[in-house]
């Protein structure tokens, strides 16, 4: 994947979240999800330079719910 399309991918999901919540006038969603996009490929930059073993895999939570 490259930029470009990343950039993409994060924009759909901000895309998504501001949709969800509903206060924000239709015409400047668009233009906040890439900029939101933005923002996260930044940090994402920042990060690939400051790479320690504790932030490399992968994460899972699992929820159980209690039995009555």
């Amino acid at each position: 994947m490259n930029e470009e399309e990343l950039r993409d991918c994060f924009a759909m999901f901000a895309l998504a979240g501001y949709v969800m919540r509903g206060d924000i006038p239709h015409k400047d969603i668009a233009y906040r999800a890439y900029n939101l996009a933005d923002i996260a490929l930044q940090a994402r930059k920042s990060k690939e330079k400051e790479v320690f073993e504790e932030d490399v895999g992968i994460a899972a939570v699992k929820r159980t719910r209690k039995s009555k």
